[in-house]
């Protein structure tokens, strides 16, 4: 019975998650680490490139993603953006985690999520 009720809300979690943000269930289930530093550090929000803040990151279940960069000017990266591209990036990740992508005006933006270790 516990199981069963476990269960139930962890499908209704996946069904919530994916109708919120494409890829997300896939990043969910397949690291689970980093989904939960995307919704740490992109819940900021008010997020420029670069800064101190995006080069840094955020840790998560031995997970690590973060936006490094040289833009000029500093480019804003709205909360909406960061979740989508980083549940994207997640979920065409390999199977350690690791991917990563040049985004932003003139793609002076390189989002990563990599294992940590």
């Amino acid at each position: 019975m516990k199981l069963n009720i476990i269960s139930g809300l962890f499908l209704a979690l996946v069904a919530t998650v994916s109708a919120a943000t494409p890829g997300a269930t896939t990043c969910l289930i397949r690291h689970p680490g980093i989904y939960t530093a995307i919704q740490d550090f992109c819940n900021k929000g008010n997020i420029m490139v670069p800064s101190k803040y995006a080069l840094s990151g955020k840790k998560h279940g031995g997970m690590y993603i973060n936006i490094s960069g040289n833009c000029k000017p500093k480019q804003w990266v709205p909360r909406k953006w960061c979740t989508k591209h980083f549940m994207r990036l997640c979920a065409r990740s390999n199977d350690q985690g690791a991917n990563r992508r040049k985004l932003g005006r003139n793609h002076c933006q390189t989002w990563l999520t990599w294992p940590m270790g």
